[in-house]
């Protein structure tokens, strides 16, 4: 029975018929964490570069940096100067030089090669049956240079004769000369050395690459303009600046023929005088770790003179070496 001019007004629930009152209020609770949520997400305001990225990149970085102070036939190499705990300005000399290597009438021939800031690094050996005799180096003549060092230092050597004609062994001998010590005569073949690699001609291919390795520290150090240098008509009093040298010689070789094409990688800092002009363009050298100079010396040991018998072998061996060194150099706190 309804009373004059009241209306009827029904309540119903919002919530779906059947739902508990402890659903009802889970529910309630849901929709609020998720507004929050909403609220404390922030507006993205464009594409942002993962953090990881310049990491790559500086990782990137110094892996080249170490290939330019090892390998000397990549592009780092070129402009690339010695890890240095101190800042000295230097320039970057590269020297690149193709050698021809002749054999004698009996079927043989030497030369000795050793980074050196001179006219050319290398002796053509006087040869006396399997015996090669080697004069003097001669200083070059620059201007107002102070002082250098060799940042590194390689060979690549080719046959130059047709398959059929190729005939013979390449003899590679790498020796570690302290000061004073004799290098007068040396047999082609000797193994009185520190390392020896024995190759047959006709397995050069296109090219078989030769790096020589640091002896020690000091390789690193600025070194005067006159050394190398040696005594006498034979070089029988050495001075050293930290480098081996390696002797190329080949037996049983064609008759009186060039029968090696050299190619000669040396590069090289060097610090002028003040008041030369030339001074001006001289940079810092690289910024550097202990770590990182133990991460050089480690892809060094790793390579070895004769490390590959193709330059991509190397380069390859060098980069993987390399990003190990560095990963050992990081996580020791470098």
């Amino acid at each position: 029975m309804s009373l004059p001019g009241l209306a009827v007004v029904r309540i119903t629930s919002s919530t779906p018929s059947g739902m508990s009152k402890k659903n009802k209020k889970a529910a309630k609770s849901q929709g609020s964490t998720k507004s929050k949520a909403n609220k404390a997400r922030p507006t993205p305001s464009g594409p942002k570069p993962p953090k990881s990225a310049s990491k790559s990149n500086q990782h990137s970085k110094v892996i080249e940096d170490i290939c330019g102070v090892v390998n000397p036939f990549c592009e780092s190499a070129y402009g690339a100067k010695v890890f240095d705990l101190g800042r000295v300005r230097t320039i970057s000399l590269p020297y690149i030089a193709r050698i021809s290597f002749s054999t004698d009438a009996g079927g043989m021939g030497a030369m000795l090669f050793t980074p050196q800031y001179t006219n050319e690094p290398f002796i053509q050996g006087v040869m006396t049956g399997a015996d090669a005799s080697y004069t003097n180096y001669q200083p070059r003549a620059v201007s107002n240079v102070v002082s250098w060092r060799c940042v590194t230092f390689g060979l690549i050597i080719r046959a130059v004769q047709s398959p059929l004609n190729q005939a013979g062994t390449v003899h590679l001998r790498l020796f570690s000369p302290k000061t004073g010590y004799a290098m007068g005569t040396v047999n082609v073949s000797t193994y009185n050395c520190d390392q020896f690699y024995d190759i047959p001609v006709h397995e050069l291919g296109q090219g078989f690459p030769v790096i020589l390795p640091r002896l020690d520290a000091v390789a690193d150090l600025l070194q005067d303009q006159g050394k190398p240098s040696s005594a006498g008509g034979l070089v029988t009093n050495w001075v050293s600046t930290g480098w081996p040298m390696l002797q190329v010689g080949v037996t049983g070789g064609s008759l009186s023929t060039y029968v090696l094409d050299i190619t000669v990688y040396q590069h090289t800092e060097v610090v002028f005088q003040d008041n030369e002009g030339l001074s001006q363009l001289g940079t810092f050298t690289v910024p550097t770790t202990p770590a990182l100079k133990g991460a050089v010396t480690q892809v060094q040991s790793s390579l070895g003179a004769f490390a590959s018998k193709s330059i991509e072998a190397v380069a390859t061996k060098v980069t993987n070496s390399a990003a190990s060194a560095l990963a050992n150099a990081l996580r020791f706190g470098a």
